[in-house]
């Protein structure tokens, strides 16, 4: 059997798809990020390249083990809501509506990533959010 034979005939191994396997709420391997809606799957690896493990958020679950909430195309009375949960809510944004910006800022999100959404820029947002609830949460 030729090299190329084997090749098509060889089991593949997905690492994409292991990458967008979407983790329940619990488990406990890296960082847990809920998301609110379906993400694409560039912006999927990047995240788990990045040590997020994600989770669809559930409303009516336990949120004891998510580190952060990214809600893309919410609105700011729907962030107020996440981020009344007491977890830091990153949400999204075109780089040009700055009162839009604002009022996310104001529901409550801690971060705002402009839109298109990287997994570089979100990377830094979700580590800057994470950081600064743990500062707050540290007794003084």
């Amino acid at each position: 059997m030729s090299r190329d034979e084997r090749m098509i005939t060889a089991e593949r191994f997905d690492a994409n798809a292991v990458a967008r396997q979407q983790q329940p709420i619990g488990e406990t391997a890296g960082t847990t990020l809920a998301i609110t809606r379906p993400i694409d799957e560039e912006l999927s690896i990047g995240l788990a390249a990045g040590g997020f493990r994600t989770c669809t958020l559930d409303p009516e679950g336990s949120s004891a083990s998510v580190q952060a909430i990214f809600a893309p195309f919410m609105e700011p009375e729907e962030i107020a809501l996440h981020a009344a949960l007491g977890i830091p809510v990153i949400a999204d944004c075109d780089p040009s509506d700055i009162s839009r910006i604002s009022a996310l800022l104001d529901a409550g999100a801690a971060e705002v990533v402009v839109r298109p959404v990287t997994s570089s820029d979100l990377l830094r947002k979700l580590r800057r959010a994470i950081a600064k609830a743990n500062r707050q949460r540290r007794p003084r």
